[in-house]
């Protein structure tokens, strides 16, 4: 099993946070991704953020340390960042990136991804916990809200990538 890493960008007065949509699932998610192998989580941050968003950051703080329930998820090391330079940009993993205010998070946001943003903006100290809202239950529920979405990221984790530039099968997108 994997880990990952995810990373919350604040802006430089902390009022806005930086959400990245996806290009395989069309849902804003914060910047991250798999922890290659040798690399630590503060590296893997820190090359993510930069690939995703075109932003060079700096590790703030750990926020979270997130176990996986099921096999929905995968043990997720959660940091806040600073920007430190570069400039927003897309990448083949993303076909948006903004900055919101994290009380008005944009539309869709997955579930677990509502409770860890309250986590980014608590500043706690770091939190050991289950990944939030990751059940079962709660993707079935959601199916029945947004079953392209579902039916999207069931997909993914079974390796087929719908509207992934650099899939073999250009036929899927």
């Amino acid at each position: 099993m994997h880990e990952s890493v995810l990373v919350a960008i604040f802006d430089s007065e902390r009022k806005k946070i930086l959400l990245t949509m996806r290009r395989d699932i069309p849902v804003w998610v914060f910047p991250g991704g798999r922890i290659e192998p040798g690399e630590t989580p503060e590296a893997c941050a820190t090359r993510e953020s930069k690939e995703e968003t075109g932003l060079d950051v700096e590790i703030v703080r750990k926020i979270a340390e997130y176990t996986p329930m099921n096999r929905l998820s995968h043990f997720t090391h959660f940091f806040e960042a600073k920007c430190t330079g570069g400039s927003l940009s897309l990448s083949d993993e993303t076909q948006n990136v903004d900055f919101f205010d994290p009380k008005n998070p944009p539309y869709p946001l997955p579930p677990p991804y509502e409770t860890m943003l309250n986590h980014a903006t608590e500043q706690k100290a770091c939190l050991r916990e289950p990944i939030p809202n990751s059940s079962y239950w709660i993707l079935a529920r959601a199916f029945f809200k947004r079953p392209d979405l579902i039916l999207r990221f069931i997909l993914m984790k079974c390796g087929v990538h719908v509207n992934d530039p650099n899939s073999s099968d250009k036929s899927a997108s």
